[in-house]
């Protein structure tokens, strides 16, 4: 891993380190920088940010293009993941955050942040609210007064709708330790990273403020790929190993009969029709009687062939 290394010395401001991972191919000409600016343009915060560029599709022009403030970090494997690691790893801040590539920082939300934090001492990760653009269009990605059920139970309410995501969260590098983000995962990765958090014991204190600002118009994000859903069942197994009670445990359960289900009803549409019955009888041995009705439709569907 190369690094080229030019810090913001901390100051008696609060200092934050920002890490931005980021594949730099030529796609992200028009995405990259306004996420590093947005960074560096922060008011009362001393920040250092560090971009982790990963993978062989590097575009060099862009990259030399990059603002000189930037602590550059070089890994030649293409792991989102690993390159969040590698740059919480040489995080210097007292907290650290992420934001991906395509998003960028609102003015002040790291003041805003900082606020929240001093305000709640005990929490080791802070998660605030931003801003999804869609065809022109911004909209919270959290809907408003979710804040009181999300801070009484964190697992509950991210199994009902998801509000802990990369460029949200905050970390107190004090009580965080870089070991938690040393997992290998492609997709969920922040639901898998919550969880660990919470069965290290950690505490996780979510704000309405919004800071930060996503586009939701990217086609090639990963959670529309096929793939994605076609990992999710096995996720949610590995998912309900971790420490937790037994009423997540089973809402777990329940998610993952749902999503064979759901790839079941994909494989029927598909013309898979033994695929679909694997996953269906699957879904029925893990105790997903609910979905028994739909052995009559898949026996419908048989008949036909």
């Amino acid at each position: 891993m190369a690094a080229s290394t030019a810090r913001v010395t901390s100051d008696k401001r609060p200092y934050v380190t920002v890490v931005i991972p980021t594949t730099c191919e030529s796609a992200r000409a028009g995405l990259l920088p306004d996420a590093i600016d947005s960074a560096l343009s922060q008011r009362d915060v001393a920040v250092e940010v560090v971009v982790v560029v990963n993978g062989a599709r590097v575009d060099e022009s862009l990259l030399a293009r990059l603002p000189w403030q930037a602590t550059i970090l070089r890994r030649a494997e293409g792991n989102v993941s690993a390159a969040r690691h590698a740059g919480r790893q040489a995080a210097q801040g007292e907290f650290t955050c992420f934001v991906d590539d395509d998003d960028r920082l609102l003015p002040d939300a790291l003041r805003i942040r900082l606020a929240v934090a001093a305000a709640h001492p005990d929490a080791d990760v802070i998660v605030t609210n931003g801003l999804e653009s869609s065809d022109g269009v911004e909209t919270p990605l959290v809907a408003p007064g979710r804040a009181d059920e999300i801070n009484r139970d964190p697992r509950a309410s991210l199994l009902r709708a998801n509000w802990f995501g990369s460029s949200a969260i905050m970390v107190r590098n004090a009580t965080v330790s870089s070991d938690v983000f040393a997992f290998d995962l492609r997709y969920f990765e922040w639901t898998w990273l919550l969880f660990a958090l919470l069965a290290q014991g950690k505490r996780v204190h979510y704000d309405e403020a919004m800071t930060f600002w996503r586009s939701g118009d990217n086609p090639l994000s990963a959670s529309r790929s096929a793939k994605y859903f076609a990992a999710y069942p096995a996720f949610l197994r590995e998912l309900g190993r971790l420490p937790m009670s037994a009423a997540h445990r089973r809402a777990i359960e329940s998610k993952y009969q749902t999503a064979l289900n759901t790839l079941s009803n994909q494989a029927l549409q598909d013309g898979e029709l033994g695929r679909a019955w694997q996953l269906h009888w699957q879904c029925l041995s893990d105790g997903g009687w609910r979905y028994a009705p739909y052995t009559r439709h898949l026996i419908r569907q048989s008949m036909r062939r």
